[in-house]
């Protein structure tokens, strides 16, 4: 007798469909309200990481990220993904359509798994997505403090080691967010260039 086949779930967070290229990605994060949208950006190849306030209307958002892009390519970085995310809300749905209908990767975030993070009432597939990291993150960056603070309390109580990936999780989040807005690289994290 056959076994059947196993698939593969469809939203398995062990691995990623589109690899990250930080050269070549253009990330655009934006805050909806009905007065104003507020654009922030990370642009490769550019220092500053713009905020820009505008009307509320996807035309003119569009038109900043091709300007970002467009930045990007000037300073030899040929943007091969563009990714924007904002919160769930008034326009959040229609405007990922929209954005998507234009070949732009848009990602609608639930207000909630946002304010709730990585507890266990919070968004479970972004828990389970920051968990894996967090595990991954161990075994590519052994020699950071986020991975010897990890180590130290896990080494004489290895039953603790699910509970302190959790933490550990939490910490990286921050960590990255640091990264992200304020350029601060983790201590005794190793950053190579994509290839």
């Amino acid at each position: 007798m056959r076994k059947p086949k196993r698939h593969k779930p469809l939203n398995d967070l062990n691995r990623s469909h589109t690899p990250f290229d930080v050269n070549h990605t253009l990330i655009v994060v934006v805050e909806l309200s009905q007065k104003s949208w507020l654009v922030a950006g990370v642009i490769p190849g550019v220092e500053r990481q713009p905020l820009k306030k505008l009307e509320p209307g996807e035309d003119g958002l569009l038109k900043l990220i091709h300007r970002w892009r467009d930045e990007a390519e000037k300073v030899g970085h040929k943007i091969t993904r563009i990714a924007v995310a904002f919160e769930a809300g008034r326009d959040g749905f229609w405007l990922a359509r929209w954005l998507r209908a234009r070949g732009v990767e848009a990602h609608v975030i639930h207000a909630s798994s946002v304010a709730e993070g990585l507890s266990q009432s919070g968004n479970a597939r972004v828990r389970r997505g920051m968990v894996l990291l967090a595990w991954r993150f161990l075994q590519f960056q052994k020699d950071s403090a986020l991975a010897q603070w990890f180590y130290a309390r896990t080494a004489k109580a290895p039953r603790l080691r699910k509970k302190m990936i959790v933490a550990l999780a939490r910490k990286l989040l921050i960590a990255l967010w640091r990264l992200v807005r304020e350029g601060v690289v983790p201590e005794g994290v190793t950053l190579r260039p994509a290839h």
